[in-house]
């Protein structure tokens, strides 16, 4: 009797994605609109936007700056661009750090660091930056990957399972067996 298998991107640091997008993620509201043009000029590319300004404050940034890092470290993530303005309290380079644990590609474009800091001049950045990401990234193939490594996708990374976890786990389970 066979296994059961799924196709999978193994990333650097182990966990396995079934999806492959490059991601490109905004710090803060201000740079929303350059990640979005970005994002809609390279194949492969989805936008994250962070819908907070910069008056964000404690405890609400820690849990904003969290969640960025979480949706970029998410395994069906292949690469990762972080579109900052260069004012705001969630700083791209803190996020780059943190993303680039994960051993994937990361990249950084801060508006105010570019050409006068002109979103014209960052959008171009990006999309160069981009367009090379994913000539690496959307290059990699899905890998046949058996039941006990593909497991992994749909664990709670580093905490106690939320409630119905282990229900959600035995039905999937018992559709895979």
């Amino acid at each position: 009797m066979s296994r059961p298998t799924i196709l999978g991107y193994v990333r650097p640091d182990g966990r396995v994605g079934v999806r492959n997008y490059l991601l490109v993620m905004s710090t803060v509201i201000c740079s929303s609109f350059v990640a979005r043009r970005i994002a809609d000029q390279v194949q492969g590319a989805v936008a994250i936007e962070n819908p907070f300004g910069c008056g964000q404050l404690e405890p609400d940034l820690e849990i904003t700056r969290r969640t960025l890092i979480g949706m970029a470290k998410n395994p069906n993530v292949g690469g990762v661009l972080v579109v900052g303005l260069g004012c705001e309290q969630i700083q791209a380079d803190d996020l780059v750090r943190e993303i680039e644990r994960t051993g994937k590609p990361v990249e950084k474009v801060v508006v105010q660091e570019v050409d006068g800091g002109t979103p014209p001049a960052a959008i171009e950045k990006g999309v160069t930056l981009l367009r090379k990401m994913a000539e690496e990234v959307l290059l990699q193939r899905p890998e046949e990957l058996m039941r006990q490594t593909w497991s992994w996708v749909l664990s709670a990374e580093g905490r106690t399972q939320p409630p119905g976890w282990r229900l959600i786990q035995s039905l999937v389970t018992h559709q895979i067996n």
